[in-house]
């Protein structure tokens, strides 16, 4: 009777044993799942933080772009503008010039038609005076 009491107790420790395995088995096995979920999420929250960072560079980039465009037209069309009146100066300037030099043209004219007329006096006053 004392081997059956033994061996009941043997039995029951041995069975108290296997269902302690079992449930630190399961326990281990729930614990590696978690950390398995954990994982999955950090690896997915790293992947929407790097695609993040990406779109964030690429419009900064594009930004970026734009104003360096709009810096670019600005600058070309102060150049055409400064271009635009620099030639209406010097479109004036030409107008000028030629004023004066049809002035000079009329004024060597008169000079001419004086010059003649001073000849012809001139050759009048040497007749006289031959007379």
């Amino acid at each position: 009777m004392a081997f059956d009491v033994i061996l009941a107790a043997v039995g029951g420790a041995a069975a108290g044993l296997g269902t302690s395995a079992a449930f630190y088995l399961l326990r281990e096995r729930a614990v590696r799942a978690e950390r398995l979920a954990q994982e999955q999420t950090l690896k997915e929250q790293l992947r929407r933080d790097s695609e993040s960072a990406a779109l964030a560079a690429r419009l900064a980039t594009q930004e970026q772009l734009n104003q360096g465009r709009a810096e670019l037209e600005k600058s070309f069309a102060n150049q055409r503008q400064a271009i635009a009146a620099e030639e209406q100066r010097l479109s004036e300037r030409e107008a000028v010039v030629n004023r004066q030099l049809d002035r000079f043209a009329q004024m060597e004219g008169e000079l001419r038609q004086r010059g003649e007329a001073l000849e012809t006096t001139r050759g009048t006053l040497d007749v006289e005076r031959q007379n």
